[in-house]
């Protein structure tokens, strides 16, 4: 049982996290875990959360050490729910490091971040699988295929993508579908399949627009920016 002075840090805590407060549910989140010695579900919950806060706040190396003390806490305690989420939230931290090092040129040491953060959304996909989690394989499977599009590998990314749509679409979920076709469409357009990368980019539209998820109005703005670039470039190659 929570002491009620840590019930009502931890609900102020809750509260501003969901407002989007991160700095100041972050303070709270600390000092909640340094006043609680139980290790349970909650206990857990609330080291995912400080992983995401100091994610929001750019605090990347804080967050990945969270995130791994998660998912450590998820298997001591048979969290398979937990175990996939703090997994995906490692190899998201991994991959995006990945990308950075691929951009600065850094290539052995991006690949060895793909790699890591490779294995880790297998895994998280295996368990949301076993749980019939569809939304998190939907969500593993669309950040590896933005790895893979990365790392250039892009029948891989495809494939990625495609399984992403296939999962999506069990559980309705139009902002993931609208993310893959996006993820797919830009595969075309880096290859210089203008006709091809338009034609996904519309049929992404139609679906981000049809969504009332709220957090689809950037990919849906972002969506119609890659459908004027790659109007462009066709012109530009005519």
């Amino acid at each position: 049982m929570l002491r009620k002075n840590n019930k009502t840090v931890l609900a102020t805590a809750n509260i501003k996290f969901s407002q989007g407060d991160f700095k100041g549910s972050l303070k709270l989140y600390e000092e909640y875990v340094n006043k609680t010695k139980e290790k349970d579900l909650i206990y857990l919950s609330v080291l995912q959360n400080i992983g995401v806060c100091n994610k929001k706040l750019s605090n990347i190396d804080i967050a990945l050490e969270y995130y791994r003390q998660a998912l450590d806490l998820s298997r001591n305690l048979n969290s398979k729910e937990e175990e996939a989420s703090a997994l995906s939230n490692v190899a998201v931290i991994l991959k995006n490091q990945g990308a950075e090092m691929f951009k600065a040129g850094k290539i052995k040491e991006s690949y060895e971040k793909f790699s890591e953060a490779e294995e880790l959304f297998d895994q998280a996909t295996e368990i949301d699988l076993e749980t019939e989690n569809y939304n998190g394989v939907a969500s593993d499977l669309l950040n590896l295929g933005n790895l893979y599009k990365t790392r250039l590998e892009n029948s891989k990314a495809i494939a990625a993508f495609n399984r992403c749509i296939v999962y999506s679409k069990k559980t309705n979920n139009l902002r993931t579908i609208g993310s893959a076709i996006c993820g797919i469409g830009n595969i075309h357009l880096l290859v210089g399949e203008y006709d091809e990368a338009i034609e996904k980019y519309q049929a992404a539209l139609e679906i981000l627009v049809a969504s009332s998820q709220y957090d689809t109005q950037w990919l849906t703005n972002l969506t119609q920016e890659n459908i004027r670039k790659a109007k462009e470039l066709k012109r530009g190659n005519n």
